[in-house]
């Protein structure tokens, strides 16, 4: 096995309160997951969601549930590559 060095594919990054739900829609795929941290004795993840793209370069829809609501969308194309802050 031989590694790249990471730096080949797209992706996309999230940052935000613990718990939100994110759906992202491209090209007929799908891709879920949630912005969460991690803490133990000594150490602590700030709450957080990557995901790696492939050869997908933009996102068409982007989805946001927060803990309790209804899932809310966001359509317009997003560039991948990038960190986004959900509030």
């Amino acid at each position: 096995m031989v590694s790249n060095g990471c730096t080949e594919g797209n992706w996309l990054s999230f940052t935000g309160q613990n718990g939100v739900k994110i759906r992202l829609t491209a090209r007929d795929r799908t891709w879920t997951g949630t912005i969460h941290g991690q803490s133990s004795y000594g150490a602590n993840r700030s709450p957080h969601w990557h995901v790696g793209l492939g050869g997908i370069t933009s996102i068409s829809t982007i989805e946001v549930q927060y803990p309790g609501s209804e899932w809310v969308l966001w359509n317009e194309s997003i560039p991948v590559n990038q960190h986004l802050h959900i509030q």
